[in-house]
C-alpha cells in the first residue's frame, strides 16, 4: 500500500530522529551539541558550509584525531557476536526448536564468527613470526580507513587508454587514461594505480547494454529522478555501488555508457545483484575522477578512488602529535593508511587513544585524545 506525503514526511521524521551523532564532534564543528539529524543541525551545517564558501571560516579537518574513534579486534568480535554474523545463532535457535535438545551441537560451532574476524579479514595481516622485533612493530599499528576502503573493478574489466581499451593487468604507468574533464573528453596518465587482493561482497549490474563487478565503496556515475513523470532528472554525481543497488522503489537511475551524450535508464531493479568475491581488483586516479570502462563488450562512465585515500589522509595530522609516530608511517595497498602508536599510548574501552601526560602540579595521568586535544600542551625543552 503506497504511503501518502505526510506518512512519508513522518516517516523521515522518525529515521533521521534515529541518526547517531557525535555531540562531542558537532561541538567542535558546529558549535554545538546535536546527537541526531534534526532541522537545526541542517540549518547550522548549511550556514557553517556558507561561511567556508564565502572564506568567513576554515573547513574542518577531516582526519583530525578529535573526530576519530579506534576499534581493535575486540570490537569486531563483540560486533560480529551482536549483530550474529553468519547467522549463526539464527540456525542455532532453528536446531533447538527442532530438535529439542543439545545433540546437534558440535564444538567449533560458533568459531566462525570469532574466525571471521581473523583469516579473510584484510586488516589481519599476520606476520612470518620469525623476527620478534616485527611482532612487536605490528602490534602498534593502527589502520585509518578499514577493509573495502579503495573501490574498484574486478579483472575482467578493461579501460579505455591512449592506445585503446585494456585489462587491468596489462595497465602500466606509462598509460594515459580517458577521463572528462570539464564535460570534455580527454586523456591522462594516473596519479597512483592500484592492485591487491580482495575477499568480501561485489556488486553488479547487469543488463543488456551495462555490466559492472565493483567493490561496495565504488563510485557510480549516476543521475537519479522521483518515479513521478513531473520531475526531472538530477545531475549526474558519484554514488557509492552499495547504495546504488539499494536505491528505493520510487527512484529511477540512469548511467552514461559512451564517450558522447549517450545515457541508459535502468527500469528493472532486479538488474542489481551482489556476490561473493575472493580474487584482485584494480583501479586508477586520474584528473575529473572519471574513467571509461568496458566489461563484457559492454561500455559505461565510472568512477575512480580518488577520494578512498586522498592526499591529505596520507600524512601525519598535526593532531596525531604525541600518539602516532610521525616517522613510522606506510601506506598498504590492501587496506589503506597505515600508522603506528607512540610509546606509552594504549586503546581504552571507550575507544579512544590514552597516553601518559603530566599535569600541572606533576602528576602522571592517563588522558585520551581528545582531552589532550583540548587543553594546552606544554612542551619541555631539555
Amino acid at each position: 500500500m503506497a504511503l501518502t506525503k505526510t506518512e512519508k514526511i513522518s516517516k523521515l521524521k522518525q529515521w533521521l530522529n534515529q541518526t547517531v551523532l557525535d555531540p562531542t564532534v558537532t561541538k567542535a564543528t558546529l558549535g554545538e551539541k546535536f546527537s541526531s539529524i534534526s532541522p537545526s543541525l541542517l540549518l547550522a551545517s548549511s550556514a557553517k558550509l556558507i561561511k567556508v564558501n564565502k572564506g568567513e571560516a576554515k573547513p574542518d579537518d577531516r582526519d583530525d584525531l578529535r573526530y576519530s574513534v579506534f576499534h581493535g579486534i575486540e570490537d569486531l568480535i563483540a560486533e560480529h557476536i551482536t549483530r550474529d554474523a553468519g547467522k549463526i545463532q539464527q540456525k542455532a535457535a532453528y536446531k533447538m526448536q527442532m530438535k529439542k535438545n543439545l545433540s546437534w551441537l558440535t564444538p567449533g560451532f560458533f568459531s566462525p564468527q570469532i574466525r571471521s574476524c581473523i583469516v579473510g579479514n584484510s586488516l589481519s595481516i599476520n606476520t612470518e613470526g620469525i623476527n620478534p622485533m616485527q611482532i612487536l612493530d605490528d602490534s602498534s599499528k593502527v589502520t585509518k580507513l578499514g577493509p573495502g576502503g579503495i573501490p574498484c573493478f574486478d579483472e575482467l574489466t578493461e579501460v579505455l587508454t591512449l592506445d585503446g581499451f585494456k585489462f587491468w593487468k596489462d595497465i602500466t604507468e606509462a598509460d594515459s587514461f580517458a577521463t572528462l574533464l570539464d564535460d570534455h573528453l580527454d586523456y591522462h596518465k594516473a596519479r597512483r594505480l592500484h592492485k591487491h587482493s580482495y575477499k568480501g561482497l561485489m556488486y553488479r549490474l547487469l543488463t543488456p547494454e551495462l555490466d559492472y563487478l565493483v567493490t561496495p565503496d565504488h563510485s557510480c556515475y549516476i543521475s537519479v529522478k522521483h518515479v513521478n513523470e513531473e520531475s526531472t532528472w538530477s545531475s549526474f554525481t558519484f554514488v557509492l555501488a552499495k547504495y546504488v543497488n539499494k536505491l528505493p522503489d520510487y527512484l529511477r537511475v540512469r548511467f552514461k555508457n559512451d564517450l558522447d551524450d549517450g545515457v541508459i535508464e535502468i527500469s528493472n531493479k532486479d538488474s542489481f545483484s551482489s556476490e561473493k568475491f575472493d580474487g584482485t581488483v584494480y583501479c586508477a586516479e586520474v584528473p575529473g575522477h572519471l574513467l571509461f570502462v568496458r566489461r563484457n563488450g559492454k561500455t559505461m562512465w565510472s568512477g575512480n578512488s580518488t577520494d578512498a585515500i586522498p592526499d591529505e589522509s596520507r600524512n601525519v595530522s598535526p593532531s596525531s602529535f604525541g600518539f602516532f609516530d610521525p616517522l613510522h608511517i606506510s601506506e598498504n595497498l590492501n587496506i589503506g593508511v597505515t600508522n603506528y602508536v607512540n610509546h606509552n599510548v594504549a586503546k581504552g574501552n571507550d575507544n579512544k587513544l590514552y597516553r601518559v601526560m603530566k599535569t600541572v602540579d606533576g602528576k602522571l595521568k592517563w588522558m585520551n585524545h581528545e582531552d589532550v586535544l583540548n587543553h594546552q600542551i606544554l612542551i619541555p625543552e631539555y
